[in-house]
């Protein structure tokens, strides 16, 4: 099986957060059973001790708030965590600048517009769609979803409200976005609890999910994947 469980840490002033619901500013550090510390390096090796996981998933919430980057942070994470290749939102609106160990993640609360991916996605660059949604629809440029012929082969559906906060995903979302187009690789974010959510996103043929509670709550059995 190819499906990828990918484990989630949001950076915030140095430290590991738990993400709640979208609600950035109410970010706390993270208290796990699986680590004692919130340092990024610490927590990090905790969730690879599950697993020998190959993707991670960064969200760089000090740029995505226009407080504290963590671009030197993540280049040590890269250093010494060679095996893993991190996904990074630091809400760019274009591909970052090469660097080894990393792949740009652009979510449509960027405001970036969708004449802007259809360019990016026909140039061949490397990037990662997040179609960011909370309760209200989609976050940004609504013509995004209207033009799926030029989303990138990699394609995260985030739902912002589910984050955290152990109400499932959002399946009808879900639902809408896969049904606009094929041939593209859809990770389920937000809301994962456990198992049978993991299971449910498989049968309706995701590629992967984004998972931070469910593993350091201890409710995702990785040996069925």
């Amino acid at each position: 099986m190819n499906y990828l469980i990918i484990p989630v840490i949001d950076l915030l002033d140095g430290q590991v957060v738990h993400a709640r619901g979208g609600r950035r500013a109410d970010y706390r550090p993270v208290r796990s059973p699986l680590c004692p510390s919130s340092e990024p390096s610490a927590v990090l090796a905790a969730m690879l001790s599950l697993r020998p996981f190959s993707v991670v998933y960064v969200a760089d919430l000090g740029a995505l708030l226009g407080r504290q980057r963590h671009d030197a942070l993540l280049e040590n994470l890269c250093t010494e965590f060679r095996g893993v290749t991190f996904w990074v939102d630091g809400g760019e609106r274009q591909p970052a600048a090469y660097r080894p160990g990393i792949r740009t993640i652009i979510g449509t609360e960027t405001g970036v517009s969708a004449t802007e991916i259809g360019a990016l996605t026909a140039a061949g660059a490397d990037f990662i769609l997040s179609l960011d949604f909370n309760q209200f629809g989609i976050i940004g440029d609504a013509e995004i979803l209207a033009r799926a012929a030029t989303w990138p082969r990699d394609v995260i559906i985030m739902n912002l409200p589910s984050v955290g906060a152990a109400q499932g995903p959002a399946w009808p979302v879900v639902g809408d976005v896969m049904r606009r187009t094929t041939n593209r690789n859809f990770y389920l974010a937000g809301g994962v609890r456990d198992t049978s959510d993991v299971t449910q996103s498989i049968a309706i043929g995701m590629q992967g999910a984004l998972v931070a509670t469910a593993l350091h709550a201890g409710t995702l059995d990785l040996s069925q994947f």
